[in-house]
């Protein structure tokens, strides 16, 4: 059995839709709409994100990690 998601996201929906619409970058993209489909309540798992997605459940796991240790900021930056 999957562990349901914990994750508090500070931004609000509407934020993270204006900051979807600035950027150019698809990783960064995939990273804001991983954090409105838990904002919003889509996926509830790690699992669920993943399928939703199309990624592989330990990138999903690191970029939620980033978010909740480091922040938004972070989580954004290219590598």
């Amino acid at each position: 059995m999957t562990k349901p998601l914990k994750l508090n996201i500070s931004e609000t929906t509407q934020e993270l839709i204006a900051l979807l619409n600035q950027q150019q970058s698809p990783n960064i993209k995939e990273k804001i709409v991983a954090l409105y489909l838990c904002k919003i309540g889509k996926v509830n798992t790690l699992t669920n994100l993943a399928a939703t997605i199309g990624k592989n459940p330990k990138t999903l796991r690191r970029w939620l990690q980033t978010y909740q240790f480091k922040g938004l900021n972070s989580l954004l930056q290219l590598n």
